[in-house]
């Protein structure tokens, strides 16, 4: 529990195993799926790494909705 919080809230933090496993990506594109929005929807307001670039036009100009793992 966060201290002095009242009502209780609860901090969550992503372990090693998180960052390794996901990036800002995946996670855009999860959060794309859950609210059955295309990711095209939403203006690209974030800072990618140049290594990230290619991946992002990729998804974002194949029309696909959401993100589904391999």
């Amino acid at each position: 529990p966060v201290p002095r919080s009242s009502p209780v809230e609860y901090e969550f933090f992503w372990g090693p195993r998180a960052h390794v496993e996901s990036s800002k990506l995946k996670v855009m594109h999860f959060v794309a799926r859950v609210r059955n929005r295309c990711s095209k929807d939403w203006p690209c307001n974030y800072d990618w790494d140049s290594d990230d670039d290619a991946e992002v036009e990729a998804i974002l100009n194949s029309g696909a909705r959401g993100y589904s793992a391999p």
